[in-house]
């Protein structure tokens, strides 16, 4: 591996520690700044097991960069379902660590034309996604909206909307249980930890 991979690859570790640090305090209910998370001890040794993390991922994949971004896309998902969960929020400084991050993978392994071509056409969709959960009159919040943009314009729209579907079924499901229980249909719900679980079908489907 040349030394620029390896800076890259640190650069990715720091931003998945940053990403864990933050989303851990806003889990527990503190809220910090993302100048405030690169400051704390916890993100650099954090970063050091997303370092490890990494290359044991890519050791059993043969090195192959989209099981890596994969294994990041899933990683951040599952640490914005927690946060979503308990705080009904999607933070945009995970968004931001998410996406740098992405970049990062995609300029080790894809051509600049690709990675434009991708991150244009996500933006696409985003703006699509916006005037559709605007003209339904906000049955989405902005914070599910930003992150299926921040994930079309990194994993591509066709993916991002499969996600979608999948996440939109279950949360069907779920709304159905809710009924059962005799509970309103108006009771809200996070939506991230949906958005996940049909990440993990669809990856699995995939297979």
């Amino acid at each position: 591996m040349r030394a620029g991979e390896i800076l890259t690859w640190i650069a990715i570790s720091i931003l998945g520690g940053m990403k864990s640090v933050y989303g851990i305090d806003l889990w527990k209910g503190n809220k910090a700044s993302l100048s405030q998370v690169c400051l704390k001890g916890q993100t650099y040794l954090l970063s050091g097991v997303w370092f490890f993390l990494y290359g044991l991922i890519g050791s059993f994949s043969g090195g192959s960069l989209l099981v890596l971004q994969s294994a990041d896309l899933l990683c951040t998902y599952g640490i914005l379902a927690m946060v979503d969960g308990r705080r009904r929020i999607v933070p945009d400084g995970i968004l931001l660590c998410y996406f740098a991050g992405q970049m990062l993978w995609g300029a080790l392994g894809t051509s600049p034309g690709i990675l434009l071509h991708t991150v244009g056409t996500g933006a696409v969709f985003a703006g699509l996604l916006l005037l559709f959960v605007w003209l339904s009159g906000g049955k989405m919040g902005m914070g599910d909206v930003r992150l299926l943009g921040v994930t079309a314009m990194t994993a591509g729209w066709l993916y991002t909307l499969q996600v979608l579907f999948v996440a939109m079924g279950l949360s069907f499901i779920y709304s159905i249980c809710l009924l059962l229980q005799k509970r309103s249909l108006k009771t809200e719900f996070p939506f991230v930890p949906f958005l996940a679980a049909g990440m993990v079908i669809q990856m699995i489907a995939g297979v």
